[in-house]
């Protein structure tokens, strides 16, 4: 698991007939994400945190250059009951960079640390400072859960021309409150 990286991100809605023209192309240059099933498929839950008025959503639809997000993210399916172990995320954009920070918790740790309560210790001095991030963030903008977005994502990676290009589409996207 990569747990810190910053990435060049462009966004780009496209129609099932496009894309999968594109997948046709780029499967002869580029592999599917070992991280998904045999054709880089996955499911991604996340669980978006934010402020009583949604500041965070605002500074995205505003196009703010720089911008920072909470989320617990879980790539597969999930089963709460099973506490997984979910990536608690800070993901921070500075015009066209995105920037991740992100830890590995049982999904019980994550809705801990993203509460502000997590009494644990983290061996990696890293670890540590993401963990104290989120923790500030959480209680400086006093954040909650507000929003859980589900959706299928295929991805492909890397080429002969260019070994760290990561593309993906997205599909089935499904949204509802936190609550």
């Amino acid at each position: 698991m990569i747990r810190r990286f910053n990435r060049y991100e462009l966004k780009y809605m496209v129609s099932a007939c496009v894309r999968d023209a594109l997948l046709r192309e780029m499967r002869v240059n580029m592999q599917p994400d070992r991280d998904g099933a045999e054709d880089g498929r996955y499911t991604v839950n996340s669980l978006y945190f934010d402020t009583w008025d949604c500041a965070c959503y605002r500074a995205k639809i505003d196009g703010v250059n720089y911008r920072r997000k909470l989320r617990i993210r879980h790539y597969g399916t999930i089963d709460a009951r099973l506490n997984p172990v979910v990536m608690v995320e800070i993901k921070q954009r500075i015009n066209r960079t995105t920037q991740k920070r992100r830890l590995a918790l049982s999904l019980g740790d994550a809705y801990a640390l993203c509460a502000g309560r997590l009494e644990r210790r983290f061996d990696d001095p890293l670890d540590l400072r993401v963990a104290e991030e989120v923790g500030f963030l959480a209680g400086a903008m006093q954040l909650s859960p507000k929003c859980v977005i589900r959706y299928r994502r295929q991805a492909l990676v890397g080429s002969a021309f260019e070994p760290g290009l990561r593309i993906t589409f997205d599909e089935g996207l499904l949204a509802s409150d936190a609550s």
